[in-house]
């Protein structure tokens, strides 16, 4: 296996996953960054208008457009309950999950431990100023060893 290089994993990672045939929802990654909510909405609409779920902290309400869900704890393993009860009580069956270009290779971790199989998640470029470029890359890598040495 390859080893990849910061800038494939945390800046230029693969979204050819999502195959067009059977998504039947979008689950958006808190926090609901911008970026994130405009490229859901564009891939709701290419996909047809699929519905779209966005994890938001307890202290937000929202309205319009998506459907807003609560996360306990707020974490992307919290995330991950939260698609699993999606797709086993309420009829979601191929979601694809989006977030932010740096967490798609840990959200992909996660998701595949936690929810129990592939889960396309794909990434829209968050803002990044020179502060979060540098500092995306080591909260990752230290919240995916964290990932890796607990359970869901």
């Amino acid at each position: 296996m390859a080893v990849l290089g910061a800038r494939e994993v945390y800046f230029t990672p693969r979204d050819d996953l999502i195959g067009r045939n059977g998504v039947d929802a979008i689950f958006v990654l808190g926090p609901p960054e911008p970026p994130r909510l405009a490229t859901a909405e564009r891939l709701s609409d290419h996909l047809g208008g699929v519905p779209i779920y966005v994890s938001v902290h307890q202290s937000v309400d929202c309205a319009g457009k998506f459907t807003c869900l609560h996360a306990v704890p707020w974490t992307t393993k919290g995330e991950a309950g939260l698609l699993r009860d999606l797709m086993v009580n309420h009829g979601v069956d191929h979601p694809v999950v989006l977030t932010g270009t740096t967490h798609v290779a840990r959200a992909r971790y996660v998701m595949h431990r936690c929810v129990g199989q592939e889960i396309p998640v794909i990434g829209a470029d968050d803002d990044l100023n020179l502060w979060r470029t540098i500092y995306e890359p080591i909260y990752q890598t230290g919240a995916f060893v964290k990932a890796v040495a607990t359970g869901c």
